[in-house]
């Protein structure tokens, strides 16, 4: 990665053999990944100029770091490496964007999703790869990594059923191993392009020391005493405070199952301002899982949800336009 970087790429995306082969139900994705050995890996590099003399001194330079490669598929000539073609440049950009729909998609059914992002020193990114694809299978998560190689940034996805003890034992059996290995072996960051969160919390002060968290609870207590602002999410002294309140993914219709709640669809969504969204309308039906026969709750969705969730749905399927894995709320 740091060659492509020297030589002057743009964006060097970076995405495991896992999300390779996940990808392929994404429209417009090769369906020879599906093929492609778990072991791959693959980068997306992108160079921009601001005329072709230029964008082809990119490219002489890019082929010289191709040389010094030895890629699953050999490449023939800069022109079967690069492309300047908008569709297929866009074909592979939504590839690497489908990381999180497409394996999350594909996640056994009744399971959770946590998806995470932390950054290593860039130079250290294939280590740190290595590592991360180690623990995931040590602690038995089908390993799925992808992220911005050029700045170190990686994220990758756990699945498990929130609702099994034993499950979200293992779950924070590999929190507690990631959050080490990160920053004592890597020098790393728990978090890189997105908020800390109630899943980092409790890891706040393995990365920062005790002086800084100190110094941030003084601030958090300074300018909100009552502690109502955000309260438990970024700080929290609550060791098990990420396993805390975990969300159950109950199993519902196999065509709504896949939702990962992720509200692309809500936009889109005629009825979003009258009543309720498709992830809303799912969101509904899970919770209608979660409760016991004839409860109090369970008895008023089911007395609002034929209005809020049926009648009101304009069937127009504009959801599954937006929906990354492929629902259709107004035919299920």
């Amino acid at each position: 990665m740091p060659l492509f970087n020297e030589a002057g790429a743009l964006a060097v995306e970076l995405m495991d053999g896992n999300t390779l082969r996940a990808s392929v139900s994404v429209a417009g994705v090769p369906a020879d990944w599906a093929e492609l050995p778990k072991e791959t890996a693959a980068l997306l590099v992108e160079f921009r100029a601001p005329d072709p003399a230029a964008l082809e001194a990119y490219e002489r330079a890019a082929e010289r770091v191709l040389a010094g490669l030895a890629p699953v598929a050999p490449v023939a000539s800069v022109e079967n490496a690069f492309t300047r073609d908008p569709k297929r440049i866009s074909g592979y950009w939504k590839a690497r964007k489908a990381f999180v729909t497409a394996v999350g998609g594909s996640r056994p059914s009744g399971t959770t999703l946590i998806t995470e992002d932390f950054a290593v020193p860039p130079d250290r990114l294939a280590e740190a790869c290595e590592a991360l694809l180690d623990l995931q299978a040590r602690h038995g998560f089908d390993a799925a990594v992808a992220g911005h190689a050029a700045h170190g940034n990686l994220h990758f996805l756990l699945a498990f059923d929130a609702a099994d003890p034993s499950d979200v034992e293992r779950y924070a059996a590999f929190m507690d191993e990631f959050c080490k290995l990160t920053v004592e072996r890597f020098d790393g960051s728990l978090k890189a392009e997105h908020a800390t969160g109630r899943n980092i919390a409790p890891f706040l002060e393995l990365e920062w020391g005790t002086k800084a968290t100190d110094l941030m609870w003084r601030v958090k207590e300074a300018v909100d005493p009552a502690g109502v602002l955000a309260p438990r999410i970024v700080l929290d002294r609550d060791p098990q405070a990420h396993l805390r309140g975990l969300k159950t993914i109950p199993s519902v219709e196999r065509t709504a199952d896949p939702c990962i709640e992720c509200g692309f669809c809500e936009p889109t969504c005629p009825s979003h301002d009258l009543t309720t969204t498709p992830r809303q309308r799912i969101v509904l039906r899970r919770e209608m899982m979660r409760q016991s026969d004839g409860s109090p709750v369970e008895t008023r969705l089911l007395e609002s949800y034929g209005y809020d969730a049926v009648d009101t749905c304009a069937g127009d399927s504009t959801c599954k336009l937006a929906c990354p894995v492929g629902i259709d709320t107004g035919r299920s």
